[in-house]
């Protein structure tokens, strides 16, 4: 990202600053950090692509935001919080509460965070999403 920054003013001849940028050069730092984490986790568990398109984005979108949250911590970058997440996964039609979330998220830093496990954490959000019907309706 610096050496498109980099490039950008070479080419223009201009010194790009944080202040040019909508949301600061952390958001798209971000964003990118969102992006790989989405690369990550299809790459820990392929077989995602196998399951129907609503589930395969309901896990990818859930992992991603998990791995994101450590990787980010780990940076000291700042994290979103449990209620953001929710409400990002509610434009993937997800409807996901915070309590379901706080569990998913409690189960991957108790148990798969700890081993570096992302494919079986996978799972195991298949499995609960399976169970809950995607629907939030249950507790």
């Amino acid at each position: 990202m610096v050496a498109v920054v980099q490039k950008i003013d070479e080419e223009l001849n201009i010194q790009l600053e944080d202040k040019h940028f909508a949301d600061g050069q952390e958001e798209a730092i971000h964003v990118f950090l969102h992006e790989a984490c989405h690369a990550a986790v299809l790459n820990c568990a392929p077989w995602i692509h196998d399951l129907p398109e609503q589930e395969h984005t309901a896990v990818d979108e859930i992992m991603a935001r998990m791995l994101e949250d450590e990787i980010a911590q780990e940076l000291g970058m700042k994290r979103h919080s449990a209620a953001e997440h929710v409400r990002e996964l509610s434009c993937y039609r997800l409807r996901i509460n915070l309590q379901q979330y706080n569990h998913l998220r409690k189960k991957w830093l108790q148990i798969y965070w700890p081993n570096r496990d992302v494919a079986g954490m996978v799972q195991y959000v298949k499995k609960y999403l399976r169970e809950e019907g995607f629907s939030g309706n249950k507790s």
